[in-house]
């Protein structure tokens, strides 16, 4: 009975020993997990920043663009009017 009882808790031993080293890879699993998502975070805000940079940016093209677009008909319809009262 006495051998019984010691083989239980050898096992027990080992249980406890086998989910010490469960929970220790978890937690430090946990902590890689959490300073990746930290990182990626990090990330996420600065595409957001060059994004919004690009944006303003092409923005700006876009309203030059436009301007010379109008320069341009207003130059078109200009040279129409002189080729039309020559």
């Amino acid at each position: 009975m006495k051998n019984a009882y010691n083989e239980s808790v050898r096992d027990l031993k080992k249980i406890e020993e086998g989910l010490g080293n469960t929970l220790r890879k978890l937690r430090e699993e946990i902590e890689k997990l959490e300073k990746e998502k930290a990182s990626l975070f990090e990330e996420i805000e600065d595409l957001k920043v060059m994004g919004k940079e690009r944006v303003d940016k092409l923005r700006g093209e876009v309203k030059t663009l436009r301007e010379e677009v109008e320069l341009f008909r207003k130059l078109a319809d200009t040279s129409t009017e002189n080729t039309l009262t020559e």
